[in-house]
């Protein structure tokens, strides 16, 4: 199969960002969907095992995942590049995200012991934000003026 070939930036840029969204949105429902079945297969109680064993759903999102973009490698290739910047984007919201949320809980775990305030905290979080947010514009804004 010959690859798609693009006439402009603006075309490579198009196909780049509506990956990007639609790998995110699609994503995000599928997880979501993984979640609820997870949850709601699970009987309340210490101990309970899920009737429903959502690893092969699991798997078999993240088998089309790679499918997909592949098949988008070879037919047109911003439109896979969207997709593995989208992924690396989750993953780094995760990882900054989740350090940002330990530290501040075990902050706030600390400040609670000695019964200060919790403005330190909620100060960390914040930041947290702030950091994940300013770098995912600045990384996605270079991103997006490197496509030309």
């Amino acid at each position: 199969m010959v690859p798609h070939a693009y006439a402009r930036a603006e075309e490579k840029r198009r196909d780049f960002w509506v990956a990007f969204t639609l790998w995110t949105l699609l994503n995000a429902i599928g997880g979501g969907f993984l979640l609820a079945l997870s949850a709601f297969s699970t009987p309340p109680g210490e101990g309970a095992h899920a009737r429903i064993d959502i690893t092969i759903p699991a798997v078999a999102l993240a088998a089309l995942n790679i499918a997909v973009a592949v098949a988008a490698w070879y037919a047109r290739r911003y439109l896979a590049i969207g997709m593995v910047v989208a992924l690396a984007t989750v993953l780094a919201v995760g990882v900054v995200g989740g350090t940002t949320v330990n530290l501040a809980a075990s902050f706030a775990a600390s400040m609670m012991v000695r019964g200060a305030d919790m403005v330190a905290p909620f100060f960390i979080l914040l930041v947290g934000f702030v950091v994940v947010v300013a770098g995912l514009l600045f990384g996605l804004r270079a991103v997006h003026r490197r496509i030309r």
